[in-house]
This record gives C-alpha cells, sequence and structure tokens, in this order.
C-alpha cells in the first residue's frame, strides 16, 4: 500500500471528528497534481490510439502541454488564493451564524443571562478596581516617562531604619559625582497665605527647583517653566499656578501669564500654569495648587531630591555609588560619616504591611473571579444537560464536536463580553467606594483611574474568564453519546455522570474559595476589636489639640517665643468652656521621634543593642494630669528646665532596669551632649498599630520639657463644656495677637485614635465585601446543583414515595449530598486559610492567624448556610406527586 494510502484513512477519520470545512494546502497541491497527471495521461492514450510509438507520445503530449510547470504553479496558486477566500466566508459566516444562534439562546432564557451577566460583572469588576489599585501603588506608581526609572534620595543611618532629607551639598556633591545618575531635582513644600480680598486663603505650596519639570519630562499648559535664574537668592518672585487654582480664580484666562498673586504678603509673578494632573512623585498631599521656586541656597536645611537612574543600572550599584560620594565629602564634613545613601521607589514607602495587604486584597478578589465564573460554568453545564437532544441532532446531521463545542463558546465569550462591559462600569463605581473608604497614607489612591494598562489587563480578563468557564461545558456537551440521546425518551437518574461530577466539583472549590476569604474576613473584624478595645495608656475622651505656626523669622529668640506662647495661653483660658490647657509638641498619635546614640551611665551596650532613634515628646508638668497619664514612679517635671529633666515610659524602664529603679538614672544621646537625669516614669502609650511587634527601642518613649525652641506647637484643650466653633474662636484668639499666627488641625484626639484605625478599617471592610459576595455566589451554586439534581431525580423521587419512603427520608436524601459537597470543600477550605492566613500577619494585631475562634465560627457559618441552601430544594423534593412524577416522560 502507497503512503498516501496509509495516510488517508487516518486523515479521513480525523476530519470525520472535527469536520474539516476546506482543504489544506496540501491537498490543494496534491489535487491539482493529480488533475494534471490525468489530463497527460489521456492526451498520451489518445496519440497512441492514432499509432504514435509510446515513447513519442509521451515527448510529444508534454510539448503540446507546453510548460507544465508554470500552468501547474499559476492553477495551485488561483486554487489556494480561493481556498483561503473560501476558509474566510466560511469562517465569518459560521462566526456570525454562532452569534446570531447565541444571542437567540440569551434571548430565550433572560433569568439566566442576566444572573450569569452580573455575576461574571461583578467578579470581573472588583477584580479590575483592586488591580488598578496595585498598578498605582506597586507597579507603576510614577505615572511619567520612565517612571521606572525616578527614584528619591536619602540619608540613611546604618541600620536602614530612619530616613533623612539630603542637604543641598550632598545633592551637590551627587549631581557631580554620580555618574549612575541621568538627571537629579529638589522639592519641597509648605503651607501660603494667597490674598484674597480681606479673606487671605491658606494653600497648599510645592517648591520646584528648575530641573524638576524636565527630569519629569513635563511642561506647563500655559506659559513657561522655571529658569535657573528664578530660584537664585534674592530673584524676583514668580510662581506656577495649579491648574485648580487657574481655573477658580482667573477663569482659566490665557492671558494670565505676567499677572501677580499677593503671597504670604509679596507679589508673585505668574509664569505659567501647570497640567491637571501635575504631581511630583514622592511629595505628600499631591496636587498642590500653587507652584513656587526652590531657593537655591547651599546653607538650608535640605530639601527633598528626585533623580532619575541611567538605564541599565540596578538600585544596589546606585546606592554604593551614591554612599561612596557620601564617604569622600565625610573626609572634609564630619556630620555625613555616620550615614549612608538610600535610594527609594515610591513602592518602598509603603512598608511591607501596606504591600501585603494590597497582595491579600488582590489575591482575595481574584478568588472571588474564580468563583464567579465556577458559578457561570455550573449554570452552562445546567442548561447544557437540557439541550441534549439538540446537540445529538445536530451531530447526526453532521455536526462535528468542534462545531459544537465552538457554538458553545461562542455563547460563553458573548456572556463574558457583556459581563466584562458592565464590569467594567462596576470597577469605575468600585473606585470611587474605594477612595472614600481609603485611609490617608493612602493618599495616591485619589489618583487611580482605569488607565489603558488596566483596560488591557480587563480585556485579557474578560477573554480568559469566557474561555474559562466555556470551554468545560463545551467539552462535555459535545462528548454525548448520539444514538442514547436520540432514544431516550427520558431524562436520566441523575444526568450526565461525567457533568454531575464536574459541578459537584466546583462548588467543593466555591466552598473552599469561599472558607479562605470569610477566615481572613473574620481575622480582620477580630483585629479591629482587638484595636478598639486595646489599652492605649491615656484617657482620650474630650480632648481637642490644635497646632499653632509662627510666622517665619517674626520671632527668632526663644524669649520672644514664650512671650507669644503664654499669650495665646491667656487668651484661650478666657474662652467659655475652656478648660484644662496645656502645650506639648504633639498629642499621641502624633508624636515624635528624637534621634541620637543612647548612653546610659553605669550601662554598656553591645553592638546589636545600639539605639539611635527614640519616640519622643516635649512637654509641660500639666501634660500628664490633662491627659490623665499616670506618672507609676517619681515625678513630673519641674518648673526648672535648666536641670535637663526628662521622664521615661514603664516598657524603657523595664528593659534596662529590671530589678531597681529608673528615677535618678542618668543618659544621654549621644557624646557631646549633656547628661539628662529621669525624675519620672510613665505608663506606656501604645496607639494600636497592625504588624508592629511589641519589644525594641521603638516601643521606647522619652519625655522632655517643654521649651520654646520651635516656631510650632501644639495647644491640648481638656474642655469642661461644649465649645461651639472652637476652630474659628482659636483663630481669632491667635490673630487678635498677631495675623501671621496659623491655626491648623483643630480636631479631637478621639478622632485622630479613629484615623489609625482607618487603614485595618479599610482592610477590613474590603475583604468583608469579597468574603461577602464568595458567600452568596457559592450559595446560589450549591443551591443550583441540589435543584438541578432534584429536578433530575423527579422520576426517582416519585417512585421512592410511592413505594413508601416518608417525606423526612427524601428530604435527608437530598440535604446529605449537599452536607457531603459542603464538608469537602469546608476542610479543605480551612485547611488552605491555616496555610495561606500567614501572610496577613502584618495586617492583624491581638489576634493569630490561626485564631482558633475565626476558624470555628466560619465553620459554623458555612454549615448553616448550606443546610439553608439544601433545604429548600430538599422540601420541593418531598412534594413530588408520585402520580404525576411516574406518568411524566
Amino acid at each position: 500500500m502507497s503512503e498516501r494510502n496509509r495516510v488517508a484513512p487516518n486523515v479521513r477519520g480525523l476530519r470525520r471528528l472535527i469536520r474539516f470545512p476546506w482543504r489544506s494546502r496540501t491537498r490543494v497541491r496534491r489535487d491539482i497534481d493529480d488533475e494534471f497527471q490525468f489530463h497527460l495521461d489521456m492526451r498520451v492514450a489518445e496519440l497512441r490510439a492514432r499509432g504514435v510509438p509510446p515513447e513519442t507520445a509521451h515527448s510529444e503530449a508534454l510539448r503540446r502541454f507546453g510548460d507544465m510547470s508554470d500552468a501547474r504553479e499559476y492553477c495551485r496558486t488561483m486554487d489556494e488564493r480561493f481556498n483561503d477566500e473560501q476558509q474566510r466566508r466560511d469562517v465569518f459566516s459560521e462566526l456570525a451564524s454562532d452569534l446570531r444562534y447565541a444571542l437567540r439562546q440569551m434571548r430565550r432564557s433572560p433569568a439566566f443571562t442576566t444572573l450569569a451577566i452580573v455575576t461574571l460583572a461583578l467578579g470581573i469588576g472588583a477584580t479590575t478596581a483592586i488591580f488598578s489599585v496595585v498598578n498605582r501603588l506597586l507597579l507603576d506608581p510614577i505615572p511619567y516617562p520612565d517612571g521606572d526609572r525616578i527614584v528619591n534620595l536619602n540619608r540613611s543611618n546604618l541600620q536602614g531604619n530612619m530616613y533623612v532629607t539630603p542637604t543641598p551639598k550632598l545633592v551637590e556633591a551627587w549631581r557631580k559625582g554620580a555618574h549612575s545618575l541621568e538627571a537629579i531635582a529638589t522639592f519641597g513644600w509648605k503651607e501660603a497665605i494667597v490674598a484674597s480680598g480681606d479673606d487671605p486663603e491658606n494653600v497648599n505650596a510645592g517648591t520646584l527647583s528648575s530641573d524638576v519639570l524636565r527630569l519629569l519630562g513635563v511642561a506647563p499648559v500655559v506659559g513657561r517653566p522655571f529658569l535657573p535664574e528664578d530660584t537664585k537668592v534674592g530673584a524676583p518672585k514668580v510662581v506656577l499656578l495649579g491648574h485648580g487654582m487657574w481655573r477658580r480664580r482667573f477663569a482659566g484666562a490665557k492671558d494670565v501669564v505676567g499677572q501677580t498673586l499677593t503671597i504670604d504678603g509679596a507679589p508673585h509673578t505668574i509664569v505659567g500654569v501647570m497640567p491637571s494632573d501635575f504631581t511630583v512623585p514622592f511629595m505628600d498631599g499631591g496636587v498642590r495648587q500653587i507652584w513656587l521656586p526652590l531657593e537655591d541656597n547651599p546653607d538650608a536645611a535640605g530639601a527633598q531630591a528626585l533623580a532619575k537612574v541611567r538605564p541599565g543600572v540596578d538600585r544596589d550599584r546606585l546606592n554604593r555609588e551614591l554612599s561612596d560620594v557620601m564617604a569622600a565629602l565625610a573626609v572634609t564634613q564630619p556630620e555625613y560619616k555616620e550615614w549612608k545613601a538610600l535610594a527609594l521607589r515610591p513602592q518602598d514607602y509603603l512598608g511591607s504591611g501596606t504591600r501585603d495587604t494590597l497582595l491579600v486584597l488582590l489575591g482575595a478578589v481574584a478568588m472571588v473571579l474564580l468563583i464567579a465564573c465556577a458559578n457561570v460554568a455550573n449554570l452552562l453545564l445546567a442548561r447544557a444537560s437540557t439541550r441534549e437532544r439538540e446537540f445529538a441532532i445536530r451531530a447526526a446531521l453532521g455536526a462535528g464536536r468542534w462545531r459544537i463545542g465552538r457554538q458553545l463558546l461562542t455563547e460563553s465569550m458573548l456572556l463574558a463580553l457583556a459581563g466584562g462591559a458592565l464590569g467594567l462600569f462596576v470597577a469605575y463605581r468600585g473606585l470611587d467606594v474605594i477612595v472614600a473608604l481609603r485611609p490617608d497614607r493612602l493618599a495616591d489612591l485619589d489618583e487611580v483611574t482605569l488607565s489603558p494598562t488596566v483596560l488591557l489587563v480587563s480585556i485579557g480578563l474578560t477573554l480568559l474568564t469566557g474561555v474559562l468557564f466555556g470551554l468545560a461545558p463545551a467539552m462535555l456537551a459535545s462528548a454525548h453519546d448520539i444514538g442514547h440521546a436520540l432514544k431516550s425518551t427520558t431524562r436520566s437518574a441523575a444526568g450526565h455522570v461525567a457533568a454531575r461530577r464536574f459541578r459537584s466539583a466546583l462548588v467543593i472549590g466555591e466552598v473552599c474559595l469561599s472558607v479562605m476569604l470569610l477566615v481572613g474576613a473574620g481575622l480582620l473584624v477580630r483585629t479591629m476589636v482587638e484595636m478598639q478595645r486595646a489599652d492605649i495608656g491615656f484617657d482620650p475622651a474630650g480632648l481637642t489639640s490644635a497646632r499653632f505656626q509662627l510666622p517665619d523669622g517674626r520671632y527668632p529668640k526663644r524669649e520672644q517665643r514664650r512671650v507669644v506662647y503664654g499669650q495665646i495661653m491667656q487668651r484661650l483660658r478666657g474662652i467659655p468652656g475652656v478648660g484644662d490647657v496645656t502645650w506639648a509638641m504633639g498629642v499621641p498619635p502624633q508624636t515624635g521621634m528624637i534621634f541620637g546614640d543612647l548612653e546610659i551611665e553605669g550601662i554598656s551596650f553591645r553592638k546589636d543593642e545600639h539605639v539611635s532613634a527614640l519616640w519622643s515628646q516635649f512637654a509641660t508638668p500639666e501634660y500628664f494630669k490633662l491627659l490623665r497619664l499616670p506618672v507609676v514612679a517619681g515625678r513630673p517635671f519641674g518648673r526648672d528646665t535648666v536641670n535637663h529633666e526628662i521622664l521615661i515610659n514603664e516598657a524603657m524602664a523595664k528593659h534596662y532596669w529590671p530589678n531597681a529603679t529608673a528615677v535618678g538614672r542618668r543618659l544621654r544621646l549621644g557624646a557631646k551632649e549633656d547628661w539628662s537625669t529621669i525624675v519620672g516614669v510613665v505608663r506606656d502609650v501604645r496607639v494600636p498599630s497592625t504588624g508592629r511587634r511589641k519589644g525594641g527601642s521603638m516601643d521606647y518613649q522619652m519625655y522632655f520639657p517643654f521649651a520654646e525652641d520651635f516656631e510650632s506647637a501644639t495647644l491640648i484643650i481638656r474642655p469642661n463644656g461644649t465649645i461651639p466653633d472652637l476652630a474659628r474662636l482659636l483663630s481669632r484668639e491667635a490673630s487678635a495677637i498677631d495675623p501671621g499666627i496659623r491655626v491648623r488641625d483643630v480636631s479631637t484626639v478621639a478622632s485622630q485614635l479613629s484615623n489609625e484605625l482607618a487603614g485595618p478599617r479599610f482592610n477590613m471592610s474590603l475583604l468583608i465585601a469579597f468574603a461577602g459576595l464568595a458567600l452568596v455566589l457559592a450559595t446560589v451554586g450549591l443551591y443550583g446543583v441540589i435543584a438541578y439534581s432534584v429536578t433530575q431525580r423527579t422520576r426517582e423521587m416519585g417512585i421512592r414515595l410511592a413505594l413508601g419512603a416518608g417525606q423526612p427520608a427524601v428530604l435527608r436524601l437530598v440535604m446529605s449530598q449537599g452536607a457531603r459537597l459542603t464538608a469537602v470543600g469546608l476542610v479543605a477550605g480551612l485547611l488552605a486559610a491555616a496555610a495561606l492566613t500567614r501572610v496577613m500577619v502584618s495586617m492583624l494585631y491581638g489576634v493569630s492567624a490561626l485564631d482558633p475562634v475565626t476558624f470555628v465560627l466560619v465553620g459554623a457559618v458555612l454549615g448553616l448556610v448550606a443546610v439553608l441552601a439544601s433545604y429548600f430544594p430538599a422540601r420541593r423534593a418531598t412534594r413530588v406527586d408520585p402520580v404525576v412524577a411516574l406518568r411524566a416522560d
């Protein structure tokens, strides 16, 4: 047998299986060769019949044919072109037919279509919204060209746990000596007063060096950017307007350039307007209303440094090079000796806890999407089982398995596209909800949008879900036996066995994923409860704080500031309702840190015990009484601050003097500092915070006497009555002393503590929403499987009832099916949750990742839901009329 004959049966079998509607290129070429050979053989036979010798007949036939290879190639080309066109026509024709049929099926079952589309929209929309957040904060946080090469340069202590802005001298050294940098610029921010008639307006202002915009690749929409001469000391004052300020104050006028704006009492010439979405990476607060030149002063305290790294340079190499430059500078300037350089991306400032939170939320929403896909796959399998005879008839008329499967895939893809389109709307509205719930530390979420990258991912996700939930139903539905389906006049006892098992597996998977999400949500709920019950060490009830900012440079001496602070205190005590009042540098949770090498008289430290940063507070003697913060040993400060008295908290006292009193001991921060005497030990102030381990120097707190060394201080009030419009009253009394004094951040301490819970509350709200959605979808899936099983087994139920089975027995029979599926999914889910909740440790407070209470409660909730989801189909099964069931086809 020839090779062609050996291959042909296999090819014909394959063609019968998948019904190729067209010829391959190899088949086209073979058919052309056969056709030409046939005509050549016929011409040879004709010549031989005329008496031409065989040898001459063949050569004569070839001569009369002419250039056979050219003719053959021409025919091959024409036939292949025709075949390709036919293929395209067939593909588009069949696709149009599949789409029309799919639309008819969707219109025929509006309830099914609506449920499937809404389910997919919720899954795709939630996933798209969370991916938008992850993309903005982790994957592409700087929305500028080459944003992945833009970093923030810092000085860091040798332990790497403290960052300080670089000085202008250090920035200039980096600019000259760091060859890994393509560009470097500096920026800052401050508050400013813009004159507006008789009512000055306080605005947030950004300060930029002349090369910031060039580094970011941004240009003003009107006017020009800052020039190097604008940043010189004593240069004419100019300003760039933020887009919002331009629209609000100047109605978007194009001729705004050249006009003046009075800022902090001085006229500034407007030189340009920035784009509406312009922000500077790493700048707190995002979009600014005005932008001022950052003065080029080498003796300034320092500013944030923005840099663009050259392509191909990794950050380890960059940090080494920057540190080498700093080390060379430290030879002549020792203040840089105990520091190293650190280049950071925006992701690094989020901290491991926030990164873990975002990844957990992304994983959670991916689970919701999988549950949604499983639910729709269950719906499609249920509907496919009712169309078994339809598929059998189509197969009998010549449709291959691929043709039937393609029809079902078309239907699933159409559902996916509709769900994806609605999902984009869900994502758009969901982002509004996420932004409304976001904590203060995630201010960058205000800039999150459905970017082109996110839209592409959403489209890909839509297509992938269409394949995921459509492939299995298509394969199972197209694999039915034609003869059995056409002969069968009654439904099987339990439907197609493979489809039934697959649907059960889907429900088990849904329950498993739901358990994991519910455990995660339960742990966060327990975290919130523990944080709200935590003992913070003082009584915040009724406390109100306000920050007073003295005008820059107007009170350069301590005595001048002491007089002003005293006048403010005296005037405020005259306001009705104001009770106890005191000054401090802050109030928990808004406290500060103090830096320096801790030395304790009589105690030697090992290298690994070195402490260079502690929580600090500058407070008056009345501070502890007003906050109701107990002094557990010793006494508060005296009035004389010359004696260098300090107080420490219990954690620090117990660590360094576990078996003795800390009162009377001496310590200092740095060898060049004076020794300070501990006069008292106060109770620990612990503001609840997720992801922070107890113990270590970050739990040590030091209290220093409040001295008028600062131009900004916090006033703490414990009123003895209601004070309406307190912020206005504080501003009025401050302005009566000096109109330049600004009053900021007037709020209750309770609200500030509540803001500390905003992050955990944000995490909890989102995960509860996802877990609740997953639970609903899993419940619907379980209900659908049980209800479908009852429908398929109607005849069986009728026989059981006719033979004497009681309704309780039938009820137990049906509910046991749901119990088995739930039990398997519950056990698998609890085991998976026990393994995966470890990644949530940074999100928890006061509760273990393996908290038994949470696991038991989740199991009980799932059990109750399973009972409810199984009960209603089971009750319907007990009401089957045996006569009607046995009479039915």
